[in-house]
């Protein structure tokens, strides 16, 4: 081989070795994330807390490993699109809103002058398709669950259907029908009930009890 040949060849060669070394901890780090997630609550917030055990729960019966955090109040929707997160509870007007402020606004116009119950289920299904088409490409949420939350929203007058926000590539298709069934049997008594038995017992005794209850 001629010398000058060999000069040429060894910086290749040396990337090769190289690159592929430096590759190797970005896909662990990909493998790690897809193989658990990172649930979000704000701690402060009674409701948050019994959300987030729940869906803490039901994917731990489904063999998503998981990991509840506390994030300040208001954090969630910048967590959850900045991929700090894997997954947030959140609400479907509160959504809109902090996607799309003006066309919150002008959801809120139309349906008072509709002269339409802010929760009838024209407006909820419709807010919940405009949430849905607020969301980042990587993101999706489950089907609107009928409990309302999020009353501290400053978009009051959007319903409020509580949904979890979460990355597509950390869920497979076993955990994204236990959290859509969840979500399907979450109603506003629920959760008072899961608060009052939790002061008896424990959060997590309670939540355990309605998810054995549910079959999810």
């Amino acid at each position: 081989m001629k010398p000058g040949l060999k000069l040429f060849l060894l910086p290749m060669l040396l990337c090769v070795a190289g690159c592929s070394a430096a590759a190797e901890p970005h896909s662990a780090s990909q493998e790690e994330r897809l193989a658990s997630i990172t649930i979000a609550q704000d701690a402060d917030e009674p409701e948050q807390k019994i959300l987030a055990e729940l869906y803490s729960q039901a994917l731990n019966r489904h063999g998503k490993r998981n990991e509840v955090v506390d994030i300040a109040a208001g954090e969630g929707w910048e967590a959850i699109n900045e991929r700090r997160v894997g997954m947030v509870i959140a609400c479907t007007g509160d959504v809109v809103g902090r996607a799309q402020p003006e066309l919150a606004e002008g959801l809120e116009k139309k349906f008072a002058e509709a002269d339409a119950q802010p929760n009838s289920e024209d407006n909820q299904r419709a807010t919940y398709e405009y949430a849905v088409h607020s969301l980042a490409g990587f993101l999706q949420v489950p089907d609107p669950s009928p409990a309302q939350g999020c009353s501290e929203s400053e978009f009051k007058d959007l319903p409020q259907n509580i949904i979890p926000i979460y990355d597509a590539a950390a869920l497979d298709r076993e955990t994204r029908y236990a959290i859509n069934k969840l979500g399907r049997y979450l109603d506003e008594q629920t959760l008072k009930d899961l608060a009052e038995k939790a002061e008896s017992s424990s959060l997590e005794d309670a939540v355990r009890e309605w998810l054995d209850a549910k079959l999810i």
